[in-house]
């Protein structure tokens, strides 16, 4: 890393006076001073540089190290937070900080296995900070249930942790909880409205809500704020790619890796988003480059292990994913890969135990990856395709592609089944439309998007008005904020003769929608 010198005339005074000069100690007292504010004001690549300098003359203060340690994992560099860390003597009274934010920076290099070691008893000052790490490492395990319990119970100490409300609200919305996320995004926006990471979650709750517009806003916002934060941008660059939006997504990891080169989770990410591009050799080309960096991370073993697979390395690929598959097994991806890897080495039996693995995992929970891995590698592209063909509104050129997938052999992924059935509704083709929303529902029965899709294409179709009414109850009752899917119910209730809860519904939505979605239902509720 390149380092800021001193002017050279401020340097020789230094070094000659036989005591400290007032203006020596005035600058280094300044780069402390600065390095704190911009941590606390979010500029971590500007603290970083600032607290470094100070250290260079203060290299026992152990305060500052920690202050250092704690900007290095803000920005996602693990490694360098312990180098910090592991400095503070053991009989220092700064031991006990310095121990609560190891667990961290080990989460960072994803050993999730010793971060359950290092929080067995969550207790003293710091009990927050050990909690918080200690939840994040059995969400990494997959152990959500008892991550929430420990969140609850920390929360019941500190109820307005900021990183503990943060986790809480990232594990509903990863369950599909979106009005519980959203209540906790308001609870945090109002204590930190300007917070970035609060503003992220809020973006993210905003898009499962379908709220693009503001979600855009926030993710907007939050690079206004901090232009300098990789991690910024690292999260900017999941979110697109969960969208389907990868050259969104690989320019914001781009831009997050310029700010903090060689982030080994980021590397690992933006090498992921090129495998399942399609970008095979591209993708094993990042991941040589940044070894010495994530080759000990568990997921840059199950990568590896991945693009082995690809790539035909059979041997390769069996020594990473079953290493990996050991303290990961519930993997999708990973076990798809293995089961294709056994396949190639004729291991049968093995195959099919995997196999059985599979058919037990929830698909709803697989976020499509699974029919990826295990189909394929033309998959990635068709979907691709799909998604492109959606945001342009190009129904035809979409359903065109949906109408290939949802014949694939194997094809048993909920998603891919409702968005042809709603690309069937655009075009006009009900009952093909129903047939698609049936199979979605049959294999994801409790996903709210899945039961509006089919309640409303029943309710189209005419057909059954007592059954769409209730899928689209249940929908509402999960995601009470969503626009469409209370516009959906409400034209429902209508139909079956409850327009005093129809237009109680409308009235509800009105003041979330736009001047002209105001008009619309302003003249349906003077219809009724």
């Amino acid at each position: 890393m390149r380092r800021i010198m001193l002017k050279p005339v401020l340097v020789i005074a230094c070094l000659a006076a036989a005591t400290p000069m007032a203006g020596c100690s005035e600058l280094q007292t300044d780069y402390l001073a600065e390095g704190r504010e911009a941590y606390e004001s979010g500029e971590f690549s500007r603290a970083r540089i600032h607290l470094l300098q100070y250290l260079d003359g203060n290299p026992d203060d152990g305060a500052a190290r920690i202050l250092l340690a704690k900007v290095l994992l803000e920005i996602g560099d693990g490694v360098g937070a312990m180098r910090f860390l592991e400095q503070i003597a053991d009989d220092s009274e700064l031991r006990n900080e310095a121990k609560s934010l190891i667990p961290e920076a080990r989460l960072l290099e994803g050993q999730y296995k010793m971060v359950l070691e290092l929080t067995e008893e969550v207790s003293g000052p710091f009990s927050a900070n050990m909690a918080w790490a200690r939840a994040f490492a059995q969400v990494g395990l997959d152990r959500v249930e008892a991550a929430m319990d420990t969140i609850d119970a920390a929360l019941r100490q500190t109820p307005k942790d900021i990183r503990l409300l943060l986790l809480k609200g990232n594990i509903l919305l990863a369950d599909g909880k979106v009005a519980q996320a959203h209540s906790v995004v308001r609870q945090l926006s109002a204590n930190e409205p300007d917070n970035v990471r609060v503003m992220l979650l809020a973006g993210r709750v905003a898009l499962a809500r379908g709220n693009e517009s503001e979600a855009r806003k926030l993710f907007s916002r939050a690079v206004e704020l901090q232009p300098d934060n990789s991690v910024t941008y690292a999260m900017l660059g999941d979110t697109y790619r969960q969208s389907g939006e990868m050259d969104k997504a690989r320019e914001n990891y781009e831009r997050s890796l310029q700010l903090l080169p060689g982030n080994a989770k980021v590397l690992i990410s933006l090498a992921e988003l090129e495998l399942f591009e399609g970008n095979v050799d591209l993708a094993h080309q990042i991941l040589q480059n940044s070894r010495m960096r994530v080759q000990s991370l568990p997921l840059a073993m199950r990568l590896e292990g991945l693009i082995a697979t690809e790539r035909g390395m059979h041997e390769t690929a069996l020594t990473k994913l079953e290493r990996y598959i050991r303290d990961n097994p519930t993997d999708p991806i990973a076990l798809s890969a293995l089961g294709r890897t056994y396949e190639a080495l004729g291991e049968t039996e093995k195959m099919n135990n995997i196999e059985q693995v599979l058919a037990k995992l929830d698909p709803s929970d697989s976020d499509l990856e699974i029919a990826v891995q295990r189909s394929d590698g033309t998959l990635r592209s068709e979907l691709d395709k799909a998604n492109q063909a959606l945001a342009r509104q190009d129904w035809r050129a979409a359903d065109a592609v949906y109408s290939k997938l949802v014949n694939r052999p194997g094809m048993d992924n909920p998603v891919v089944f409702n968005n042809a059935a709603m690309v069937k509704l655009q075009l006009e083709n009900l009952p093909a439309a129903l047939a698609m929303a049936e199979k979605a529902y049959r294999l994801a029965p409790n996903d709210p998007f899945v039961q509006d899709s089919l309640g409303w294409t029943l309710f189209l179709n005419g057909k059954q008005p007592d059954r769409a009414a209730k899928l689209l109850t249940r929908a509402y009752e999960a995601n009470p904020d969503n626009s469409e899917i209370s516009w959906h119910l409400a034209q429902v209730l209508a139909s079956t003769g409850r327009k005093a809860d129809a237009v109680a519904l409308m009235e509800r939505l009105k003041p979330n929608l736009s001047p002209a979605d105001r008009a619309k239902i302003d003249t349906l509720i003077a219809r009724l």
